[in-house]
């Protein structure tokens, strides 16, 4: 937890918790849901520190990524950061009104920052997790994605992210809501 500001503190994903399991860290959810093709999920990872999981070797020798199990619902790799942002969405919406408060009140938030995403590491990210939040809380589309996860993933693959081919400086693509 680098920010010094309110908001970027509270969007942090290692204070926020996922819904499903009491007190499990969003780190733990996204590392024990991983399905792999000789093993997974790793559900034990939920109960271990968020380094511990990240770090856990079965996450590097079971296999390629082929999707996501949480709560017995299986999540796709395309779109390729739809797990991730369904998991980070979840656990910021408790706190929606007190962020809408915050990104739209006397200082009206258009842009984030994540100083820890590595392009080279990951493909998810804070800050377009955050800005995913904040364009569907103003489209007033944010309760009716989230509904279930289906939902929020027929609607993500409705709204294919811009391709990052002709941004070169650009590793990551680009979510575009209509």
């Amino acid at each position: 937890m680098k920010s010094a500001r309110a908001l970027g503190f509270a969007t942090s994903r290692h204070l926020h918790h996922v819904p499903g399991h009491d007190q499990m860290p969003l780190e733990n959810a996204f590392q024990g849901s991983k399905v792999f093709e000789h093993g997974g999920p790793y559900t034990g990872l939920y109960d271990v520190d968020p380094r511990e999981a990240k770090r856990d070797p079965r996450l590097c020798s079971s296999g390629a990524l082929t999707g996501f199990e949480y709560n017995g619902f299986q999540f796709p790799l395309e779109p390729t950061t739809v797990f991730y942002d369904w998991l980070y969405l979840n656990a910021i919406f408790p706190h929606r009104q007190w962020l809408k408060n915050r990104v739209d009140g006397e200082k009206r938030y258009d842009g984030f920052t994540d100083i820890e995403f590595n392009p080279n590491r990951s493909i998810n990210c804070q800050a377009k997790s955050c800005a995913l939040f904040v364009s569907l809380m103003r489209e007033d589309k944010l309760e009716q994605y989230l509904e279930t996860p289906s939902t929020f993933i027929d609607a993500m693959s409705a709204h294919p992210s811009r391709s990052a081919q002709h941004q070169p400086h650009v590793r990551q693509a680009r979510f575009h809501v209509a």
